[in-house]
């Protein structure tokens, strides 16, 4: 069930997305609908639109499954600040939140052929930063920014006047 999906233009170059879903994997479909949406309308290319959508579904995901253990009524929220030259997310559960130097690296050998394992992985890899934060009453908040494309520049596009 989607509790909610609210757009703010909170300045000129500020535009915030806020979706709440209740601990049901189908319903992370509508997190991958809104933020691909976005990232489209702000420039980013199909392939960084794929990447990017990958590291916020493995997000959404882990709070569903690890953090609030698919428990319906337990809820996910993303928060999306897209400002003049940054997206900014955060992703947050109500779980009990985890010691991610725990988490076993999944590129080692015992680990290369797991069903599973990889969300962290591939948050880090597509994202320009990544981070855990945890609330002493329960909770994960993760955060991942990535930088906006730069508009195309309009050099070139001048004709010659003299």
């Amino acid at each position: 069930m989607l509790d909610s999906v609210a757009l703010t233009d909170m300045a000129e170059q500020v535009l915030q997305i806020k979706v709440a879903i209740s601990s049901r994997f189908e319903n992370i479909d509508l997190v991958d609908a809104v933020m691909e949406a976005a990232m489209r309308h702000f420039g980013f290319d199909e392939e960084t639109v794929e990447r990017l959508g990958l590291a916020i579904r493995e997000a959404v995901a882990n709070g569903v499954r690890h953090g609030n253990r698919q428990e319906p009524t337990k809820r996910v929220e993303l928060t999306c600040d897209l400002k003049q030259d940054v997206m900014a997310l955060r992703i947050t559960d109500e779980g009990s939140g985890f010691d991610v130097d725990a988490i076993p690296d999944p590129l080692t050998a015992n680990n290369l052929f797991n069903p599973s394992g990889r969300g962290i992985l591939l948050m880090r890899a597509f994202m320009d930063e990544v981070a855990f934060d945890f609330d002493n009453n329960g909770g994960t908040q993760v955060t991942l920014k990535k930088s906006l494309p730069s508009p195309p520049s309009d050099a070139g596009s001048e004709e010659d006047e003299s």
